[in-house]
């Protein structure tokens, strides 16, 4: 939206029946309609394909319960999986499990998912922005847990107490997940006589504090590139998790909770490349993170590592967005 300004029109899809997707159709006139991952309604695209449009899935994913969830209604399923031009599937599992429902093999391809197609800014260091503007020497351990649910916040406050004497010098940041929770988070530091302070506040290293509230939106993906450890919320309580990936690109050694079932894919990869390390609570954080900060030569082997697995993603924008325009214009 930023970058297309006025040239961009932006309207909600029809609700999925077919006199209002008709009706949408015929005032649209779409050449081309693409759809993300599983959003697959039936009327809309069973009418679009009737209607000569084509039909493309980017960034098509199906979990394995989804294909049980399809399997049960082959009828509707399998006419909607051979209704598209093309598939871009994120993995060669999600291609299997596209076939399994019904799509053509030859119009499957692997690109890879944009979700994890990150660019590291280059127009500014913004380690060095961030190491200036909260007062941390370049070697300062600084622990992030980032887009943090209710129940998460309690393994940080016992990870802080645990780390806060045996490393003297380390800072600790959280940025919740909604920042509709701060006023929360900050009764359960005040009930835990924890001292913080709040980002929005910290300029030019005046922090006096050991522990970060972030309290700002969009600066997270940023902040990673000062953390030392990494852990990503969402996970230590049934949500799904949350883009791990964008702590990998940094090069930083990522921690998450069990329950990843929204970013299995991101997790396959990073563990793959012994990058990602699966915590259930703050025991496995900081005997993980002890172990690391004594071996430097390991803990700069997994940084390396974690970001070669996120770099290794990128393309996948660019393979997609090809196959939209050899689509148009072939």
């Amino acid at each position: 939206l930023d970058q297309l300004g006025a040239y961009l029109k932006c309207v909600y899809a029809p609700i999925d029946v077919n006199c209002v997707v008709k009706r949408a159709l015929s005032r649209l006139k779409p050449t081309c309609y693409i759809c993300l991952e599983t959003e697959l309604w039936p009327s809309l695209l069973t009418e679009a394909y009737r209607s000569g449009v084509k039909l493309l899935l980017l960034n098509g994913r199906i979990s394995e319960r989804s294909l049980n969830r399809y399997r049960k209604v082959p009828g509707l399923v399998k006419p909607l999986m051979q209704s598209f031009t093309a598939i871009a599937a994120i993995s060669e599992t999600d291609r299997e499990r596209f076939m399994q429902l019904g799509a053509d093999p030859a119009k499957i391809f692997v690109a890879g998912n944009v979700k994890y197609d990150l660019q590291l800014p280059i127009s500014l260091n913004y380690a060095e922005v961030y190491r200036t503007r909260l007062g941390l020497s370049e070697d300062q351990p600084v622990f992030i847990f980032g887009s943090t649910h209710t129940g998460e916040e309690q393994v940080f406050i016992d990870s802080f107490f645990r780390l806060r004497d045996n490393k003297k010098n380390s800072v600790f940041i959280i940025a919740p997940r909604h920042l509709n929770r701060l006023a929360e988070i900050e009764k359960l530091f005040i009930s835990h006589n924890l001292p913080y302070e709040k980002l929005s506040r910290l300029y030019s290293g005046n922090r006096q504090e050991r522990v970060i509230l972030v309290d700002t939106m969009g600066e997270l993906a940023l902040l990673y590139s000062i953390g030392t450890f990494v852990f990503c919320g969402g996970s230590l309580v049934p949500k799904g998790g949350h883009n791990i990936m964008e702590a990998a690109i940094w090069g930083k050694p990522v921690y998450y909770g069990p329950h990843m079932k929204d970013f299995a894919d991101a997790v396959t990869i990073l563990e793959s490349g012994g990058a990602g390390f699966v915590i259930t609570g703050s025991e496995d954080l900081i005997r993980s993170a002890t172990r690391l900060m004594q071996s430097p030569e390991q803990y700069h082997a997994i940084c390396l590592k974690a970001r070669e697995a996120a770099l290794a993603q990128q393309g996948a924008a660019r393979r997609q967005a090809e196959l939209v325009k050899h689509i148009l214009f072939q």
